[in-house]
């Protein structure tokens, strides 16, 4: 077999040399470490992912552009401390910024989150980000806790909490639209009064399709005629009209975020990021 030019199979024959002199670098494989403080423990990552993003704190108060005047953050004497974190959230952001970057050393293995853990990570990068207005990963953030299986009082506090409009804006949605009877209680008990009589005001005057068959079903005989399943004004249910207890009125045809959204207009904008 051809043996690969430069390259010595014989171990005795490869040797480091400290009087090799090389002055010029390749940028995407020399990769600088900084040192950060969370609590009461220490931790050297890669410079990249923090330095160079503009209109965050790591750009105007860590001094990661200012290293080479400064000691802050080069050793573990010096480290640069991160005020209001803790070490859990921290680290499960460093798995998420550096997915690939696996050691294993006596002490630990670095890998990425399993599904099981995944929402928690999440939960720590979605916290981190907003603090640090690290845009891109919040929005990986928000995209992948869109795809969990959230309860709808917890999107109602992280959207409140993080400033995330559009979870408040589902759980309102999904409030409306509820087929069964909507009660101060539950993950409702703490909800005040004026937000939940308009939500209440938005389920009479625009009925779902979910809740519109919930009350056939509770008040109404149905029977099938010719194939077609008939309620008490002899109307078929595929019909533009349906019954809301006693009288009959159009189905909902707006687009329910859109009547969600106007009502709650206010409240949405003040959660813009």
């Amino acid at each position: 077999m051809k043996s690969l030019p430069f390259v010595s199979p014989n171990r005795s024959n490869c040797s480091l040399s400290s009087g090799y002199d090389a002055e010029e670098t390749r940028a995407s494989y020399y990769i600088d470490y900084i040192t950060f403080a969370v609590e009461d423990t220490l931790f050297k990552v890669p410079r990249v992912g923090f330095e160079g993003r503009s209109g965050t704190p790591f750009e105007a108060c860590a001094s990661l552009q200012q290293l080479s005047d400064s000691k802050r953050g080069l050793d573990d004497d010096h480290p640069v401390y991160l005020q209001g974190v803790q070490i859990d959230d921290f680290e499960n952001l460093l798995r998420i910024m550096y997915p690939n970057f696996k050691i294993q050393t006596e002490r630990a293995v670095v890998t990425p989150p399993s599904d099981t853990e995944e929402k928690g990570v999440w939960l720590s990068v979605l916290k981190l980000t907003t603090m640090w207005a690290f845009d891109d990963l919040r929005q990986d953030a928000i995209t992948r806790l869109s795809q969990a299986k959230l309860e709808r009082k917890e999107k109602m506090d992280l959207a409140r909490l993080y400033n995330i409009p559009q979870w408040l804006l589902e759980a309102y949605c999904d409030i409306v639209s509820q087929a069964g009877p909507v009660e101060r209680t539950g993950d409702l008990a703490d909800m005040d009064l004026e937000t939940l009589c308009n939500l209440l005001l938005l389920r009479e005057r625009h009925p779902s399709e979910m809740r519109l068959q919930a009350i056939l079903d509770m008040t109404l005989p149905m029977f099938c005629y010719k194939g077609s399943m008939i309620a008490r004004d002899f109307r078929p249910l595929s019909s533009p009209w349906a019954i809301d207890g006693q009288q009959v009125v159009p189905k909902a045809n707006a687009n329910m975020s859109d009547l969600v959204g106007k009502v709650f207009e206010k409240e949405l904008a003040e959660l813009k990021f």
